[in-house]
């Protein structure tokens, strides 16, 4: 450190304190000199002289103004020296390394946007995308021998975890999508929404194909124009990746009835409201 930077602040540290016993003794002495003055005066002057009045205060507050003027001479003083100390011991912020997304197993793909850091013994990427819009393709959903369209639009933010040989270890995303159930044959259009958290956690370091993915939260609601809600699917579900199998599942879940156990009547209520 250079030593003129430490004698400095210690200088202005020194006049600082004495700059604080004069300002108290200044202090004292106005108050105690003022208090005598104004208890002499105040036998003599009349109330009703504004004149008098006026003048003593006037006294008062030119001698209060002084001492504030002393006072804040002395804090930025100090601010000053406290100021030139922080920038003397101030220290860089380390931030992660930069790890190229290709160098890794497997590499993020290019439409997730990612930006990868080695954070001590892991390498963490940020992800952000959209996946292009889906408009009137078949939903899979069969209502009176009609096949019910969908439209969709999703959007994604996420992270991806990697050992510190780029291997895969986590994949942490949350998804929000929106769109439209529509009836070709009758016109009706139901609207639908889905917030939900997906993390998939694997069993063996790079492969995707292992491990068990939970996902969470509103998995879909379905609801009429007008606001009403005609369908809810929400709560959580565990998958085994390498199996398909549900290992854990809690709350309801029509969609997944629907299509995973063949639970027509899962889905009547959409069906319904759309024919």
């Amino acid at each position: 450190m250079d030593t003129r930077v430490v004698a400095e602040g210690l200088e202005g540290q020194a006049r600082c304190r004495r700059c604080s016993v004069s300002i108290a003794f200044e202090v004292f002495g106005a108050i105690h000199q003022k208090g005598q003055h104004l208890m002499k005066k105040s036998r003599r002057i009349d109330p009703s002289d504004a004149r008098a009045a006026a003048v003593v205060a006037l006294l008062a507050t030119a001698t209060a103004g002084k001492l504030k003027r002393r006072k804040a001479s002395c804090i930025a003083a100090l601010l000053a020296v406290v100021g030139l100390l922080a920038l003397t011991f101030a220290v860089p912020a380390s931030a992660g390394t930069s790890v190229d997304p290709n160098s890794l197993n497997p590499a993020p793909p290019a439409a997730f946007n990612a930006t990868c850091n080695r954070d001590g013994s892991h390498i963490a990427c940020d992800l952000a995308f959209s996946d292009p819009p889906i408009a009137d393709d078949e939903s899979g959903i069969v209502c009176g021998g009609t096949m019910i369209h969908v439209s969709q639009f999703r959007s994604v933010i996420g992270k991806r975890f990697y050992d510190a040989g780029g291997n895969l270890l986590q994949r942490h995303f949350r998804e929000s999508l929106n769109g439209t159930f529509t009836n070709p044959d009758t016109g009706r259009t139901l609207l639908w929404s889905q917030h939900d958290t997906v993390v998939h956690d694997l069993a063996v370091p790079g492969d995707t194909s292992t491990g068990t993915e939970r996902t969470s939260g509103l998995e879909a609601r379905v609801y009429r124009p007008d606001g009403g809600t005609v369908v809810t699917d929400a709560g959580r579900v565990l998958v085994d990746v390498s199996t398909d199998e549900i290992r854990s599942i809690s709350a309801h879940h029509p969609f997944d009835d629907y299509f995973r156990l063949g639970d027509a009547a899962a889905l009547a209520s959409l069906c319904a409201a759309l024919t």
